[in-house]
């Protein structure tokens, strides 16, 4: 259970970043030569009250906001080639039960644990 949470929280982490470094590298392609800041445009992809939108023109707020979509839309490929991954793997995996043995050793495990605690 727990793996399946951590590699889901690493997979939002890896497409977080990916969306944060493709939106900004799209963002100072289209704001190039406009006198933008670094941390003017990297607050308008964090959006945090940026007033950059407020001082672009019709055409080149449109193109601002396609570069961040375009950023979205890629920081989405990551968990869908995971999940087909994932699919694909249990595809191949074998049909037959796992090792019976180890539900004795988990469950021998568990009781020394509870051992140690009561000790302490």
């Amino acid at each position: 259970m727990f793996a399946q949470i951590g590699a889901t929280v690493i997979c939002l982490v890896i497409s977080s970043q990916a969306f944060q470094s493709n939106a900004i590298s799209n963002l100072n392609h289209v704001l190039a030569g406009q006198g933008f800041s670094q941390s003017e445009i990297q607050s308008a992809v964090a959006g945090s009250q940026s007033t950059l939108f407020e001082k672009l023109g019709v055409d080149l707020r449109t193109a601002a906001i396609e570069a961040i979509a375009s950023a979205m839309a890629r920081a989405f490929i990551i968990p869908l080639v995971a999940g087909a991954l994932g699919l694909v793997c249990s595809l191949l995996m074998s049909r037959g039960r796992l090792n019976d043995g180890l539900k004795f050793k988990l469950n021998k495990i568990v009781w020394l644990s509870w051992s140690m605690m009561v000790i302490v």
